[in-house]
């Protein structure tokens, strides 16, 4: 009688084991499920996605510091978590050149240069671009004290040329140079400076013109200016800087991509007919037409304005700047003849 007990009781046993080996127990909250579970991240430079690339009539996505995961219900493909890859810019220089691969931007660590003495008695003119640009030089400066010979700047973010030009403008859109207010030419004037590099200012500029000429409108304006510097400084020399694209996410009715195509093309046929160095610094930063994603600081769409540029960025600039020294001291330099086509 005892053994058919136990008997009963072993079975009772097995088949309460058996029950229980056939339950999956869900994990908890703070376990992990490894590699193998299927979650997707969306992941970016700073918490912010590239953008995927998209066509121009519909609108691109991103995401931004999303607990969300996107939604993969309308395709087959699951999203990937590797950064959209844009290519790189192409852009040539003369072989005799000493800053070659302009577009790499990684290549080389930009230090001082002999050919900084150049711009000793120089002024670099402009706006957010341009005080982006101070930055990057004083952080140069820490190390290399005469690092683009000690050149001073004149910008400010909001600097506007044509409203400048305004019978009583507003001191946001003007110049300051010594805690004062102050027209940029008076401030060339007053600092004694033999070289202005004046960056065209499109991205505060052509919103503030009717859409059918605003590109035209901001090249009148910016001629007006250069003509005024001229005027007011007699001998000083005038060198253009090309105004940078956006990134692709970025297309407004008036300030675009191709509106500022415009404006460079129609500057720098200015500058060739009237002996003017026009300097391109928007064709090592650019990838299909637009500006390279990573290269901008503020590419989201619903947070940034799409043309700020990374420090690094300044590197082509320098190249491109130091180039033009070069030539300046062999010979003389040669604008290109068209600006190329995004």
């Amino acid at each position: 009688m005892k053994i058919k007990i136990f008997a009963l009781i072993l079975s009772l046993v097995i088949v309460s084991l058996s029950i229980i080996a056939c339950v999956e127990i869900p994990l908890g909250p703070s376990e992990s499920m490894g590699e193998n579970s299927g979650s997707q991240v969306v992941s970016g430079s700073a918490g912010v996605s590239e953008p995927a690339a998209s066509s121009k009539d519909e609108p691109p996505v991103s995401y931004e510091d999303s607990s969300e995961e996107p939604s993969t219900d309308q395709s087959s493909e699951e999203p990937s978590s590797e950064p959209v890859s844009e290519g790189e810019p192409t852009y040539v220089v003369p072989e005799d050149y000493p800053y070659q691969n302009i577009a790499s931007l990684d290549s080389y660590t930009i230090k001082d240069d002999p050919l900084d003495e150049y711009f000793r008695d120089s002024v670099f003119i402009g706006n957010s671009i341009m005080v982006h640009f101070y930055n990057y030089v004083s952080a140069k400066r820490a190390t290399y004290s005469d690092f683009l010979g000690k050149c001073k700047f004149l910008a400010a973010s909001a600097y506007s040329p044509k409203l400048e030009f305004d019978s009583n403008p507003q001191t946001q859109y003007m110049i300051k140079y010594q805690g004062e207010y102050m027209h940029v030419w008076d401030a060339v004037q007053k600092m004694g400076a033999k070289t202005a590099y004046v960056s065209l200012m499109a991205l505060n500029e052509l919103g503030l013109h009717p859409n059918a000429t605003c590109a035209e409108d901001t090249f009148d304006n910016m001629v007006r200016m250069l003509d005024k510097i001229k005027e007011v400084n007699p001998g000083i020399n005038i060198v253009v800087l090309s105004n940078t694209y956006m990134v692709n996410t970025f297309n407004y009715k008036n300030l675009n991509n191709k509106n500022i195509y415009k404006l460079n093309s129609l500057m720098l046929d200015y500058c060739n007919a009237n002996n003017i160095a026009f300097l391109d610094v928007t064709t090592p930063l650019t990838v299909d037409g637009y500006l390279k994603t990573s290269y901008c600081i503020d590419p989201d769409p619903n947070s940034g304005n799409g043309c700020h540029l990374q420090q690094k960025c300044y590197n082509s600039w320098v190249a491109v700047l130091r180039n033009y020294a070069y030539a300046m001291q062999n010979g003389g330099y040669k604008n290109i003849e068209v600006m190329p086509e995004p």
